[in-house]
């Protein structure tokens, strides 16, 4: 499957931190510049590239995680990938190449 172009031209930064090749990536920014969308992003794509895969995505709670990033993630892996599979109760999305992505919280 042809990984599909999500990014916007004009967020350079978020551009820069998505197309980092490192494995594990921690983003320590301001309020308000944009890591939630380059991680929305990021995920779906590094799923589509990559059979397989198994992207976490780690805040402080579950509600947390849920609030911050939940609906955005859906979105944009629906895009990439329109057979792919939001599961609501377990905060997971399965790929049509079973790659996943997962939201946790670090209070489990």
């Amino acid at each position: 499957m042809r990984t599909p172009n999500l990014r916007s031209e004009k967020f350079v930064k978020q551009n820069e931190a998505i197309n980092d090749p490192s494995r594990l990536k921690a983003y320590n920014c301001t309020r308000r510049s944009g890591k939630s969308i380059a991680v929305a992003i990021d995920f779906p794509e590094t799923c589509i590239a990559t059979p397989k895969v198994n992207c976490l995505y780690l805040a402080l709670t579950l509600k947390s995680a849920r609030n911050i990033i939940w609906d955005a993630l859906k979105d944009y892996s629906l895009l990439a990938d329109p057979y792919c599979k939001p599961n609501e109760s377990r905060h997971e999305i399965i790929f049509s190449n079973k790659s996943s992505v997962r939201l946790m919280g670090a209070d489990c």
